[in-house]
């Protein structure tokens, strides 16, 4: 599927805003990080996810009109 660029009101091609840069955590913060990147999912929010997945690919599909 080709996706074409976003315009705006005149037509005309816009470009994505720059993303800030990743901030770099220490101490508490990044021990927090690491502990929500050790838990797994469970079953049932594995389940939710695939159904949001299906969701948005009818959404994607239908195109937003």
């Amino acid at each position: 599927m080709d996706k074409k660029p976003p315009v705006n009101k005149k037509g005309e091609e816009h470009m994505a805003t720059q993303m800030q840069a990743t901030p770099v955590l220490y101490g508490k913060d990044a021990e927090a990080v690491l502990e929500q990147i050790k838990k797994k999912p469970s079953a049932k929010q594995r389940e939710k996810a695939k159904q949001r997945r299906e969701f948005f690919k009818t959404i994607e599909k239908r195109g937003l009109r």
